[in-house]
């Protein structure tokens, strides 16, 4: 079941947006865009070097669509845009456009993802999981990006699709992680989740030499890791001194860790108070942890087997960084409430908007009432009639998955399954049991696109009321 398929951990998920390092991670924006609609970054990217990004899009093959672009039109940005059979990446040194890279646009109508790149001289674009296509550039380190849906503050905007999930980094500072994804409760302010992590505080932290980490127990660092052990030395442990950190920042502290026989502490540890983090490791992986500090001097980052005497583990990858609490926020022009998307928290997805006229009944129109089904007082009804009927057209075509929600108020004389989507409409012969009052959730394929919603009366004598009736096009999963 898709229901199914969409769980996961929301907590751990939140933990890595905020950090970034689940940057690929799916989140869409809230919002479906449409002429002139864009937004304007309060802070533009400055492409330094190498970098890397994508952005999910639904690809129709209709007008020209600019997806982002820089801060002026043709100077120094960086350029992706849809046209009707193909998407481009190219960019501007001072005025001069380097190279077009294009793959072809499979006007589908489909969510696809565009992944594009920057490195040396080679700049990279593929759609999906295809073999990229790529071309030579010259970057001189000064482009922008601060318009989604728009290709610079003198250019065109023109964006009618999902800006969903954009996401950059420059690699070589590897300071950037953005996502366009939250709205705050305004029509006209769209929230730049962008995370510029503060330097690097761990020396070493890839293990490249011996240096700068103290070790006891069977402890070593080796070939681009630090291998801890036990044994009859005492307690394998490993720790470094920061003293850079500063009062009430908030701090993470990430690495990977492998090969653990036992159980594992890492820590955070003060001058005063002693630990501001402590964690019990059991699993490897990789691992972070967000901690606020509370006191301006450290002793000391701090890992250790919690077997004397036959723990183990190996550590690589250790860095901590402040998280900035400043936001900064993008602008959204030209979209307006009637252009967002809901997000479904227990189905872990994200959907359009109603596509159900009147579903709560609010008065009589909007449904086409056959076989004595009628709307009064705020609901539709469904007479005791054999294929008593209520029906409307649907936008939603063949293939589209649909979550669909409505309120049984009266399920009938004896609770039978006595109101039904019927066969010859959108969703085909997948029914439900409607045999008890309260609110269903259904997740249903469209496989008669263009047939309508029909909800009708399936056994005679077993006539039903029912209420808030809405049909919502599934768009993706936010994993």
């Amino acid at each position: 079941m898709l229901n199914k398929l969409l769980a996961r951990p929301l907590d751990s998920y939140l933990a890595k947006t905020l950090t970034g390092e689940l940057w690929w991670a799916r989140y869409f924006t809230p919002f479906i865009a449409s002429s002139d609609s864009h937004i304007v970054l309060s802070n533009a990217i400055v492409v330094t070097g190498n970098f890397i990004g994508s952005i999910d899009a639904v690809l129709n093959g209709t007008d020209n669509q600019t997806l982002i672009g820089g801060t002026l039109s043709v100077e120094d940005s960086i350029v992706l845009d849809i046209r009707p059979t193909t998407i481009r990446l190219f960019a501007y040194v001072g005025t001069t456009i380097q190279s077009i890279v294009t793959v072809t646009n499979p006007a589908d109508g489909e969510l696809h993802t565009i992944y594009f790149s920057y490195t040396g001289t080679t700049a990279s674009l593929a759609l999906d999981n295809a073999t990229p296509t790529t071309a030579t550039w010259a970057l001189d380190g000064t482009q922008t990006i601060q318009y989604i849906g728009r290709n610079g503050s003198n250019g065109t905007n023109y964006l009618d699709t999902i800006p969903a999930n954009f996401k950059f980094r420059n690699v070589a500072t590897d300071v950037v992680n953005m996502r366009i994804d939250e709205d705050l409760g305004s029509t006209t302010v769209v929230k730049n989740d962008l995370t510029v992590l503060g330097s690097e505080l761990i020396t070493n932290g890839h293990f490249d030499n011996g240096s700068d980490w103290s070790l006891q127990g069977n402890s070593a660092i080796s070939q681009g890791k630090a291998l801890i052990a036990s044994g009859d030395i005492g307690r394998g442990s490993i720790f470094q001194f920061v003293s850079t950190f500063l009062l009430n920042k908030s701090y993470i502290l990430s690495y990977n860790i492998s090969s653990i026989v036992g159980d594992v502490s890492a820590e955070v540890r003060n001058s005063t108070t002693g630990k501001v983090l402590s964690e019990r490791i059991l699993t490897n992986g990789y691992k972070e942890h967000i901690f606020k500090w509370d006191d301006e001097t450290c002793t000391r980052v701090f890992f250790q087997c919690n077997s004397a005497a036959t723990g183990s583990f190996v550590l690589d990858d250790v860095t901590v960084r402040e998280i900035p609490a400043a936001t900064p926020y993008g602008t959204a022009v030209n979209i307006t409430s009637s252009d967002f998307y809901t997000f479904d928290e227990t189905l872990n997805g994200w959907f359009g908007v109603d596509t159900v006229t009147n579903g709560n009944f609010a008065t009589d129109s909007g449904w086409t009432k056959i076989n004595g089904a009628t709307i009064a007082g705020g609901l539709g009804v469904l007479s005791d009639d054999r294929f008593s009927l209520l029906q409307q057209s649907n936008p939603l075509v063949t293939g589209d998955i649909a979550l669909v929600e409505w309120d049984i108020v009266d399920a009938g004389a004896d609770n039978a399954s006595s109101v039904v989507f019927s066969s010859s409409g959108m969703f085909g012969t997948q029914d439900f049991n409607a045999n008890e009052v309260g609110r269903k959730s259904e997740i249903f394929n469209v496989t008669n696109g263009g047939s309508g919603l029909r909800v009708v009366t399936a056994v005679v004598g077993q006539g039903s009321t029912f209420d808030n009736i809405s049909v919502k096009k599934f768009i993706g999963v936010a994993t």
